[in-house]
């Protein structure tokens, strides 16, 4: 499914000029490293919600397509997301992460948004179909 997803965002995004945040492609990286412990990027088992940690790295596409920079070695780690006591929005909470598990996000993050698209040309479409 995030192939198909990320070709429709692709296809819209290039009709339009503009670029895409992908989030899906990081979430997709880290869940293909993880695909034991689906709590870790899911809210729930329905995996229709995201987890804090997939807020987070939602977060991070956002903020480095936005900047346009690698997000590697962010001042804002995730451990501090999930202790600021300022920040009563997200839905879930939990545990710490490792200082492996911070830059594994960060990385597959940095991949999404600078190593090209990942749909294999099977998924490839033209925006029209979306219309």
């Amino acid at each position: 499914m995030t192939q198909k997803l990320t070709a429709a965002y692709e296809a819209i995004a290039f009709e339009l000029g503009i670029t895409t945040a992908p989030a899906g492609s990081a979430f997709r990286e880290v869940y293909i490293n993880h695909p034991e412990d689906k709590a870790l990027l899911y809210a729930s088992l329905s995996n229709q919600h995201p987890s804090a940690i997939g807020t987070y790295i939602a977060a991070l596409c956002h903020y480095g397509r936005l900047y346009g920079r690698s997000v590697k070695g962010i001042n804002f780690k995730f451990n501090d997301y999930v202790n600021a006591t300022d920040i009563t929005w997200h839905a879930d909470s939990h545990n710490p992460i490792s200082e492996e598990m911070q830059t594994e996000i960060e990385e597959a993050v940095d991949r999404a948004l600078f190593g090209g698209s990942i749909v294999k040309e099977e998924y490839v479409v033209d925006s029209t179909e979306y219309k």
